[in-house]
């Protein structure tokens, strides 16, 4: 018997020993970028400390006394997908709009409210109905502009519209990506909205002018991307102590929905080598990643690259992967909560490109009337009604503009892939992604 209890000592004392060194020469399976910061530009906000009547608070309350229902919405949209608009057979956006005044005033004071901010997302049980309150009370916005220009009433249409764009900005200031994403799509109507009011309505010059300088305001106000990364970071890190304290809650679709199973499953975590701490390094070594490629214009080759690495090996070579990698949990985690982030950068570089170009429509409509013809080229519109062309955000070089022999114009950018092609929304090329196009033979 002594002979036994020596033997397995000595077994165990091997095992124990075979563990440390192969838990020694495993290696991180992301290494971070160095001086990368993570730590948000603005300080931390938990939702307990939010003051009464901020920015926040203000769109908090417009969104509780939203009652708009999707169909109501819905229908109230189809009145006016075609052009000419007409009051006449709106009854849905009547009965919208009668219905929700109280919550655009309350909108209309949030989106001048100073030093705007949403709660910082520390846990990810924390919910936001607030996000999609904010996208009904932009679509309540656009319609109300809408009925506004039909009625020739084009101050009170783009002081809509500015609110829309101002109130859905206060969603980014702190925001997780789903937040950045409702508030891109809230800049993408509001904006479109202005184009449509401008090139079917006789707008004000002055009004114009006013708008062209407040959507460049709006872009140099815009938050970086890379905030919007940080702050991910901060909710990301909270899934590894979900993780480990109720392993169930993340991984309910495995399996492992028992307590016996989810401390079955704790123990084989810790045997192969995931901590919370070794995962929330990893965690933010892969941040540092996503923070890099946020910081610099968009590369979809760089997150191309990226995602590679970070995909899971086959079947055949996951024993190795289990046995060679630190953390094979984190990893396996990151792929499953790791958001789109490649797909949201590419729509924020799409909303900045939107800024401009509504900005370069407006000018083409003042440059017609002085001149009583369409530009050849768009230098033709500074320094008059730009001070500058800008340039397009995907690929560095001046917004794209067509003009063709019938008379007919377009105002476009190459998009996500970089490729010039001509400013055609329906790429029937076989390659890559349209360009972005803004003007009058742009999509309804």
């Amino acid at each position: 018997m002594k002979k036994f209890f020596k033997l397995t000592t000595i077994v165990l004392i091997g095992l124990i020993g075979s563990w440390f060194i192969l838990m020694a020469l495993r290696k991180p399976w992301i290494e971070p970028i160095p001086g990368v910061r993570l730590e948000p530009t603005r300080p931390i906000l938990l939702e307990k400390d939010v003051k009464p009547d901020s920015a926040f608070d203000l769109l908090r309350q417009a969104g509780a006394v939203c009652k708009v229902g999707s169909d109501q919405m819905h229908n109230a949209l189809d009145e006016w997908k075609h052009m000419p608009w007409s009051l006449d057979g709106a009854t849905n956006t009547l009965a919208i709009l009668d219905q929700v005044q109280e919550s655009l005033a309350l909108a209309r004071r949030a989106a001048e409210a100073p030093d705007p901010q949403v709660p910082t997302i520390t846990n990810n049980n924390q919910e936001m109905p607030y996000v999609a309150k904010t996208l009904s009370i932009v679509r309540c916005f656009k319609i109300s502009a809408k009925a506004k220009a039909v009625q020739g009433d084009y101050p009170k249409a783009f002081a809509e519209l500015r609110s829309a764009i101002g109130f859905s900005s206060i969603l980014t200031r702190g925001g997780l990506l789903i937040e950045h994403v409702v508030s891109i799509a809230c800049h993408g109507m509001s904006c479109k909205t202005m184009r449509q009011i401008t090139l079917n309505y006789p707008v004000e010059e002055n009004l114009l002018r006013e708008a062209i300088m407040f959507l460049e305001k709006t872009e140099n106000g815009s938050e970086p991307w890379a905030e919007c990364m940080r702050h991910e970071g901060i909710a990301a890190r909270s899934y590894a102590d979900e993780y480990f304290r109720n392993p169930s809650s993340l991984i309910a679709f495995i399996g492992y929905t028992t307590l016996s199973r989810c401390i079955e499953h704790r123990i084989i975590t810790f045997l192969l080598g995931s901590t919370p701490t070794i995962m929330k390094k990893d965690m933010d070594a892969c941040r540092t990643h996503l923070v890099s490629m946020a910081e610099k214009p968009f590369d979809q080759t760089s997150y191309d690259r990226f995602y590679t690495r970070l995909r899971m090996p086959s079947y055949d070579s996951l024993p190795r992967f289990l046995l060679t990698s630190r953390d094979p949990i984190g990893r396996i985690i990151v792929n499953l909560m790791l958001p789109a982030a490649d797909l949201a950068h590419s729509r924020h570089i799409a909303m900045i490109a939107d800024l401009r170009a509504t900005r370069i429509v407006m000018a083409i409509v003042l440059f017609k009337r002085d001149e009583g013809r369409l530009p050849q080229k768009l230098a033709e519109l500074t320094p008059k009604y730009l001070d500058k062309v800008p340039d397009d955000p995907f690929d560095g070089k001046q917004m794209k503009y067509r003009l063709d022999t019938d008379g007919s114009w377009v105002v476009y950018s190459v998009g996500a892939d970089g490729k010039d092609d001509g400013g055609v929304e329906d790429s029937k090329l076989g390659r890559g992604k349209p360009d972005l196009i803004f003007g009058p033979t742009e999509s309804p």
